[in-house]
Order: C-alpha cells, then sequence, then structure tokens
C-alpha cells in the first residue's frame, strides 16, 4: 500500500501450452510432430515427442488457439483456429472457448505459416463463418482440395484456401459442423448439424442419414467421425447426448452405406464421457480414431481413453 513496492519473480512454468486439440505427425518422418493447444500456439518436436519448444512463429501468430492440423499429400500444413465448446455458453460470456482468427498455411513442411486472408473473421467476432474452424481436411489426391468445418457451416476451396465456397449439396451456413474427414479412395465424409454427408468425387455431396434401418441416426449434438487409413469402407462415428453423455457409437462397413451400433449410451459400465457419476463433458472431450493396424479397432476418448475391437469389444 502507498508507498510499498512489490517486486515479482517469474517462477514458471513456461513449457505449457494449454489444452492441446490438435497433433500431426510427418508422415515422411515420425520424429517430426506438430501440436496445436487452444491457448498456446504451435509446438514442435524433432525427436517423437520426447521434447517440445515452442514454433520460432508463435509468439508473433495473430492468434494462438489452435484447434485443428491437416497435411496435404504435397505437405502444405493447414491449422485451424478457434476452439468453440458446444455447452450452450457464447464466446465472452465466461466460456473457456476463444474465437480464432482464421486458417495458417504452410508451404514449407511447417517451418513457417501465414494467415489465409480468405479466411480471417471480423474483429471480435464469435457469429463470422470463420470464427471457430472445428475440423480440417484434404483431399488425398488433389492437394490443392482442402475441406473446413466450421461452427456455421462446411467449405471447400480447390487453390488451397485462397477461395472458399459451399461444396454442391450443401447448402450455405447450413449449420454447425462437427467433423470432416477424407478416406483414402477420395471419398469425403462429413457431419453437419443432426444430417451426414458424403461425395465420392470430392466435389459433390450427398445426404446420407435418416430414419430408416441402418441409416445413420439424426441427432444434432456433438459427434466425430474416424476412418479407416487401411480400409476406406471402415467408418466410425461417436455420437452425444445434450447432457454430454454417450449417445452410441456407430460402425459402417460399406462407406457410410449403413450403419449398425456397437457401443451403446446409457450405461454406468462404459460411459466415456464421465469419471463419475451422471455429469458428462461430451460437449468439451469428444474424439475417436481406428488403429491403423486394424481395421476394426478404435479408440474413443472423452474423459476417459476407451477402445472397442471386434474380437474384444469394449475395454
Amino acid at each position: 500500500s502507498g508507498s510499498s513496492i512489490i517486486q515479482w519473480d517469474f517462477m514458471g512454468p513456461n513449457n505449457i501450452g494449454g489444452r492441446t486439440r490438435a497433433i500431426l505427425i510427418d508422415p515422411t518422418n515420425p520424429n517430426k510432430m506438430i501440436a496445436g493447444a487452444v491457448s498456446g500456439g504451435l509446438w514442435v518436436s524433432n525427436d517423437g515427442g520426447l521434447n517440445w519448444s515452442e514454433h520460432p512463429q508463435n509468439r508473433e501468430l495473430p492468434c494462438l488457439s489452435i484447434s485443428c492440423i491437416a497435411r496435404a499429400s504435397n505437405g502444405d500444413i493447414y491449422v485451424g483456429t478457434g476452439e468453440k465448446i458446444w455447452n450452450g455458453v457464447t464466446y465472452g460470456n465466461g466460456d473457456s472457448g476463444f474465437a480464432g482468427c482464421g486458417i495458417y498455411k504452410s508451404t514449407d513442411g511447417g517451418s513457417t505459416f501465414s494467415l489465409l486472408e480468405s479466411t480471417i473473421p471480423a474483429l471480435n467476432s464469435d457469429t463470422h463463418r470463420w470464427a471457430y474452424i472445428v475440423a480440417l481436411a484434404t483431399h488425398p489426391t488433389n492437394p490443392e482440395w482442402v475441406y473446413a468445418a466450421t461452427d456455421r457451416s462446411f467449405f471447400m476451396s480447390t487453390d488451397g484456401g485462397e477461395t472458399w465456397v459451399s461444396p454442391t449439396g450443401i447448402p450455405d451456413l447450413s449449420g454447425t459442423c462437427w467433423d470432416v474427414r477424407a478416406a483414402s479412395n477420395g471419398t469425403i465424409h462429413v457431419l453437419i448439424s443432426s444430417k451426414y454427408f458424403k461425395s465420392t468425387d470430392g466435389m459433390t455431396f450427398v445426404e446420407k442419414s435418416g430414419n430408416n434401418l441402418g441409416n445413420f441416426p439424426v441427432y444434432g449434438e456433438n459427434k466425430k467421425l474416424a476412418v479407416s487409413p487401411t480400409d476406406p469402407n471402415y467408418l466410425y462415428v461417436v455420437t452425444t447426448r445434450t447432457t454430454g453423455c454417450l449417445r452410441q457409437v456407430l460402425q459402417s462397413a460399406d462407406a457410410g452405406e449403413t450403419w449398425v451400433e456397437i457401443g451403446a449410451g446409457g450405461s454406468e459400465f462404459f460411459e466415456p464421457m464421465s469419471a463419475g457419476g451422471t455429469f458428462c463433458q461430451g460437449w468439451y472431450d469428444l474424439c475417436i480414431a481406428v488403429d491403423p493396424a486394424n481395421k476394426e479397432r478404435i479408440f474413443i476418448g472423452g474423459v476417459d481413453l476407451w477402445s472397442w475391437s471386434a474380437q474384444d469389444n469394449w475395454q
């Protein structure tokens, strides 16, 4: 108080990047990794994740809220920004999410990044279509074709991110796009609002959801998609309820034409979105991946990590 002088010494830690929402392993060099944190920007490792350091540009980037990373077949890397939290609380009202500044692109393997001007949202806006990039994907054989899932809709670029359009078959501003994945054969799978779309040519999309037996079910809550890297016919989706608890886990063995349930929600034993009790965080913690060595083995991350295989069921 008054004339008192208080001196502060920095005690750390200085190597914390915040929640990690995205990670990319270089397919040509598995020791090279890039991770994206929602409040700490980009981090890099050159020894398979044993040691990490800030990306050299990290403190120069317009924003540090990294949500997703994708790599094109020509080596270009795209980084989405803006972390959307699906709990009904909006940006600026006590939420832990942050609006982003668009999509960064690197044409030199991740050494340097620049912001794509076509994706810059309005200043301090959480309602602009580029404020929250939820997921990114690239076409396996057309490296200039990039797909962006945002909290407003789904967009595609055929010129490496210079310009964007709503693809044929998907209305502009069609609602929250939960996820997008590109299969190894070029089929693109998208979850938008309560619907599922697919494109076999990468350009024109057809809805494949409905209420008949075998259709992808029509649910509007948070959901994530994964495709087997070894067999493009095998797809998996994890869906949640408005409570954030697990609704169900679905499998398709025919590239999304028909679906079956392999994991049901509502179980006291099997609830990946909760560490116990009735409170679930599927609106916050939700990811799914397919084992690259087994097309019928998957991993689901919520509060806990679970695996499923056709041989061992859920563990």
